[in-house]
């Protein structure tokens, strides 16, 4: 409500507890554009109509707000009164048959492993919806035209978001994004029923990719008005750092070409230019289609039995690949000296960061950070080993 506020929206916003109505009036107080009222969703009628109206993560509670033997229509309709022609609907709900739940991770709001799937769901509780089905819902209430986005991991704490015509992109591979963003998932279990970073690649090649999105974020209106620019492939948001490095990337698809957008999203961006590591925020970069290197290291951690030595031989073929840039010092086979020097460009050439298309060549992406001097090779095996230990779920 805060964050609407200040983009200078004249926001009301609508809350059924007293404790948490006061508590957004509390945070917004400085904000005159935002009203909190505190008032049950079937209980309240307003003479006014509204440009946008969110239901983020509240849909799937219709059972409880709506006094209705169909209460998620009830609530579709009501919602679709209160909104002025042309007036868009944003609902940010999990997947009733979301992968990580056949994974393992249990239902959010009743905390039970394949409640959701299985539809255990009581009249009296919280409903999820695949896509489908909601798809209907909305259909049934007059909201012709809709549109599903898929955050990742989730809708609460999204890293990724892929739109329709990212899924249906052939020179798009959107299920680099979803696998990237498994371990960014607080809600997973330790111990997965199989690895969600290797069965994304199989639905989606399949074209499962918005079928099986742990959430949806739906875009509706009930006219047939544009929501989301065919143009957008998807966004990556990179905010687990400092404020000053966070960032936003947009896949952009235009005359049979991708390109990746970068915006700061620190207005300030000062960077301390007394650091021996440098950021690189470009505008623009071309878009390459294909695998991780990074993938081939969670496919030997995913096998029974496997050893350091399979690693190693990763490892070994890693810089066999480094090798093959310009300024890249050569080693010699079974002689790799760790103290090494090669230059700071190469700071960043993590193997998340190494892209094989289908002729089997890398292409080096995303070099946002770079060292002002030379660094050991050891240092960058070492850097490359923690990132992955990271990312492997």
């Amino acid at each position: 409500t805060r964050y609407l506020g200040e983009c200078g929206g004249n926001i009301l916003a609508l809350e059924g507890s007293f404790r948490r109505a006061s508590i957004t009036r509390s945070r917004t107080r400085d904000l005159e554009n935002v009203s909190v009222i505190c008032e049950n969703f079937d209980q309240f009628n307003i003479n006014k109509k509204f440009d946008l109206i969110t239901l983020i993560g509240v849909f799937e509670y219709s059972n409880l707000y709506m006094q209705s033997k169909d209460s998620h229509f009830e609530m579709l309709q009501k919602v679709k009164k209160m909104l002025k022609p042309g007036g868009k609907l944003i609902i940010a709900i999990e997947n009733q048959i979301g992968l990580k739940y056949f994974a393992g991770a249990a239902e959010d709001h009743i905390g039970k492993v394949m409640y959701g799937i299985e539809n255990r769901y009581k009249n009296n509780q919280v409903k999820t919806f695949g896509r489908v089905v909601i798809e209907k819902l909305l259909k049934s209430a007059e909201f012709s035209n809709i549109n599903f986005l898929a955050p990742y991991p989730d809708y609460k704490l999204p890293i990724s978001i892929v739109t329709e015509f990212g899924f249906s992109s052939s020179a798009f591979n959107a299920s680099n994004l979803a696998s990237e963003s498994v371990n960014h998932d607080p809600q997973m279990p330790k111990d997965n029923y199989f690895s969600m970073e290797l069965a994304y690649k199989v639905l989606f090649s399949n074209n499962l990719g918005i079928d099986i999105a742990n959430s949806f974020l739906i875009v509706a209106s009930s006219q047939s008005n544009k929501s989301i620019d065919s143009k957008i492939l998807a966004y990556h948001y990179s905010t687990d750092r400092f404020e000053q490095y966070c960032k936003e990337s947009k896949f952009i698809e235009e005359n049979n070409k991708i390109n990746v957008i970068y915006k700061s999203l620190n207005t300030k961006a000062n960077y301390d230019d007394s650091s021996k590591i440098v950021f690189n925020l470009p505008k623009s970069a071309n878009y390459v289609y294909g695998n991780s290197l990074a993938n081939k290291f969670f496919q030997i951690l995913q096998k029974n039995n496997w050893d350091y030595l399979e690693v190693a031989i990763f490892m070994k073929s890693y810089l066999e690949i480094l090798n093959k840039f310009d300024d890249y010092p050569t080693f010699y086979e079974d002689k790799i000296n760790l103290k090494n020097k090669i230059p700071g460009k190469f700071f960043d050439c993590i193997p998340q960061n190494l892209i094989q298309n289908n002729k089997g060549t890398y292409t080096i992406i995303d070099e946002e950070w770079t060292y002002k001097s030379d660094i050991e090779q050891g240092y960058l095996i070492f850097r490359s080993l923690i990132n992955l230990i990271n990312n492997e779920n």
